[in-house]
């Protein structure tokens, strides 16, 4: 009966040692896979809890980086080969798609550009900038992206144009930024840059028509042989000659 006792004891005290082992086996290789799904997954913060995504939203270009020179682009293609955008004086007008697969409001406009070509403003050349292959999911972007879009992968861009949210819209206009902003359709982006770019040309017209005016009434007075101190431009002085 002793004997017995023991066996059973010795039987339970075996297997659980076998429970445990296992616990502790199934234990890391969780660990294991919640750190490879967060090198993988680019919406994942360090501690492996996802990050909530940005609300998606519209508005238009803001004023933040307008009107300053855009940097050159430099990455790869998704084949892997090298590639360069230049912006210059004589460069065309490029509308620079900042995008990602882990972008949840790039969903729909990922949808759109696979259904048919999207309208941009002015027909501009569109160009989806995304992060390096170190920071994406390369078959995901295979995926996502339609052969006629061309896609630039470049860390570096990212940086260049200040873009710390996604989507966001970058015009480029003569090698400068005319425009930028976000949206929630290829159709509001491209309604919202052009409504800024109106606006650039009816003010740079009245600031036009104002200084043509000015030289207008100059050439005038001078060919009246009035001069800038011609004492009939100066009332005041006249009436305090008088006095």
């Amino acid at each position: 009966m002793t004997i017995a006792i023991t066996v059973v004891g010795m039987l339970l005290a075996v297997a659980l040692l076998f429970i445990l082992a296992l616990l502790r086996s199934h234990a890391e290789i969780l660990r294991r896979l919640a750190a490879l799904e967060a090198s993988l997954d680019p919406d994942r913060d360090d501690g492996g809890s996802r990050r909530t995504p940005p609300p998606a939203h519209s508005s238009p270009p803001n004023g933040a980086g307008a009107g300053g020179a855009a940097a050159d682009i430099s990455g790869q293609t998704l084949a892997g080969a090298p590639v360069q955008l230049t912006f210059g004086a004589g460069s065309p007008r490029t509308l620079l798609a900042f995008m990602g697969t882990g972008c949840h409001a790039c969903v729909p406009l990922w949808d759109e550009l696979r259904h048919e070509p999207v309208p941009t403003p002015a027909g501009a050349r569109l160009v989806v900038v995304t992060k390096g292959p170190d920071r994406e999911r390369l078959a995901r972007l295979l995926e996502l992206a339609p052969a006629w879009v061309d896609v630039v992968m470049s860390n570096q861009a990212w940086s260049d144009f200040s873009i710390s949210s996604t989507p966001h819209f970058v015009l480029v206009d003569g090698g400068e930024i005319a425009g930028r902003g976000s949206a929630t359709s290829w159709a509001q982006i491209t309604a919202f840059l052009n409504d800024a770019q109106d606006d650039d040309r009816i003010h740079r017209a009245r600031a036009l028509g104002t200084d043509a005016r000015a030289d207008r009434a100059e050439r005038a007075l001078a060919n009246a042989g009035i001069g800038p101190d011609d004492p009939s431009l100066f009332p005041s002085r006249l009436e305090a000659g008088d006095d």
